[in-house]
């Protein structure tokens, strides 16, 4: 997985925009269920 870090140069509001893209052809759905909060600290957030 590859990503991009853009920040504002000014007024920074906290906002955050995740866009992900599969590396395959074919992406497999799952519950966001799946996907450990972030809050949970010291845990990857893919880890199930």
């Amino acid at each position: 997985m590859t990503y991009d870090v853009v920040r504002p140069t000014r007024n920074p509001n906290g906002a955050v925009v995740l866009f992900m893209v599969s590396g395959g052809w074919v992406s497999i759905w799952a519950p966001p269920e799946t996907i450990v909060r972030p809050e949970q600290r010291n845990l990857n957030l893919f880890e199930k």
